[in-house]
């Protein structure tokens, strides 16, 4: 009996070292696993992954320290500029940008106004005296195509092919013209012609057209239908042209009673130039 006792015994001791008083609803071969730390990692499946775990080091997003001086280093060499409400820094920096724009603004006043003046004097010193012209009264010099000499003498031919001198036309005033039918500021001239010729006639006073180009009966048709009636003459060759030195039309010599050149006009003449510097050659003694 003793020997079934103890075998009986060896029979109901619990598996894996339980202890005796343990509840009866426990499976026979359950064990109880000690309670794993609130904080181990839920990862680990060896000690030696755990520890590998455990020693590795979340990184972090701190600055190096280097870096924050290098930082500070490259922003306090910037130049600053004051913000807008920074007090009395704030009004000092904007007092002295307004200076400085006031002060280039006049600097640059003070530039133009001196290229200005420079350039007005360096105007006046390359610009020519005009020369006052010749008397009425002065004393004639030696023929040539200039103001204050006897007109040159000039054989050329009229409409009917009739010779004309200007050596016949002295003691008489006259209008010396030089034209051709192509030329516009001629065309537009005409009736102011036509209108002094009709004006001072009687006085004395002659208007002779020089036809530069023209055959004689261009030169009738065209002032035919302007209905010009002063004189037209025809410079055969360009003796006259080139005796009168006219490089350009309408060209016009203004000759007194004496022969002598007074005026001369370059471009299309109006009444009021005419009949002032007529009524001037009217008058004179």
């Amino acid at each position: 009996m003793a020997h079934r006792a103890k075998k009986h015994a060896q029979r109901s001791r619990p598996v894996g070292g339980a202890a005796a008083g343990a509840p009866r609803g426990d499976a026979p071969n359950a064990r109880r696993q000690p309670a794993a730390p609130t904080n181990a990692p839920s990862a680990i499946t060896s000690p030696e992954q755990g520890a590998t775990t455990a020693n590795k080091i979340t990184p972090t997003t701190e600055t190096p320290i280097s870096a924050v001086h290098a930082g500070a280093t490259s922003e306090e060499a910037a130049p600053t500029e004051a913000p807008p409400n920074d007090g009395a820094s704030g009004a000092f920096w904007r007092n002295w940008r307004n200076w400085s724009n006031r002060r280039l603004f006049s600097v640059g006043a003070v530039a133009i106004g001196v290229v200005i003046v420079l350039s007005l004097l360096l105007h006046g010193l390359l610009t020519p005296a005009v020369a006052a012209p010749p008397s009425l009264h002065a004393t004639p010099q030696p023929p040539d195509p200039l103001i204050g000499h006897y007109a040159p003498n000039t054989d050329m031919l009229d409409l009917s092919n009739n010779p004309v001198t200007l050596a016949s036309l002295k003691g008489k005033i006259v209008v010396l013209n030089f034209w051709y039918a192509a030329c516009e500021p001629c065309r537009y001239e005409m009736p102011a012609l036509e209108k002094a010729y009709l004006k001072y006639r009687s006085q004395g006073v002659v208007v002779l057209g020089v036809d530069m180009v023209d055959s004689a009966q261009t030169a009738s048709s065209y002032v035919h239908s302007l209905g010009v009636t002063y004189p037209i003459a025809l410079d055969v060759n360009l003796h006259t042209v080139q005796t009168y030195k006219v490089f350009a039309t309408p060209t016009t010599f203004f000759i007194d009673r004496q022969g002598v050149i007074r005026y001369k006009s370059l471009g299309a003449l109006n009444t009021t130039t005419l009949n002032t510097d007529l009524t001037a050659l009217l008058n004179q003694n």
